[in-house]
């Protein structure tokens, strides 16, 4: 990002159903926002149509020299295939398209935990007391419209993140009922991963099967 003092950036944090985005200043204490917004994704064809709505030229005439966005999916070559988008991102299209000095694409979790380090005590809830290392490993798991997971390493002056689609591993039943969960996603879909169960619509397919009702909802045509 351009740290430059007075520069005007783009940040935005591109979720499977919701984007949020700041078009902010850059200024001597940190930035100044210029515009928030946040949007529904299926409102817009590709990312491309989302920014250029967000993105237009202030008052001034003057676009963002700078942007990063929070993709969820993994990032590879500053391109990306959202995972529970049908859009595809590719950064140097992007940059080129709105002609942003520089644009980087990072994992969304990997964006969280960069921001790990600004939180204070007061930010957090305490489940299980304890004595935690300065710099010991964190990890992040956060259930939306999918999975997402990461890892914060390091210490605070020269953190590690390490991105992951751990959503995307095998899920492993035990017991007899979480088998037939199991054998129920599995004759619908041919594959069981975590996220399809540990997320939002996870959360769904759960209590239909609880309540002995097929475990995807019917979708009116």
């Amino acid at each position: 990002m351009d740290d430059k003092t007075g520069s005007l950036f783009l940040a935005a944090d591109i979720g499977g159903t919701r984007a949020r985005l700041l078009r902010a200043r850059v200024c001597a204490d940190g930035w100044r926002v210029i515009r928030q917004q946040e949007a529904a994704n299926r409102d817009y064809a590709n990312i491309e149509a989302l920014i250029a709505d967000f993105s237009c030229p202030d008052g001034n005439g003057e676009p963002p020299v700078a942007a990063c966005l929070a993709i969820a999916g993994a990032i590879q070559n500053q391109k990306a295939r959202m995972t529970n988008l049908p859009w595809d991102v590719d950064g140097e299209r992007l940059r080129a398209r709105f002609g942003f000095a520089r644009l980087r694409l990072i994992n969304d979790f990997a964006a969280q935990a960069h921001g790990l380090v600004c939180l204070g005590g007061e930010d957090f809830l305490t489940l299980t007391p304890g004595e935690p290392e300065e710099d010991g490993v964190r990890a992040l798991i956060g259930a939306g419209t999918g999975l997402g997971m990461a890892m914060l390493a390091g210490t605070r002056r020269q953190a590690l993140v390490l991105p992951s689609q751990g959503g995307l591993a095998d899920f492993a039943p035990r017991g007899a009922r979480e088998c037939a969960l199991f054998e129920a996603l599995l004759a619908r879909h041919g594959r069981v991963s975590l996220e399809m169960l540990l997320s939002g619509h996870g959360l769904e397919r759960i209590d239909r099967h609880v309540a002995g009702l097929p475990i995807e909802a019917e979708v009116p045509p």
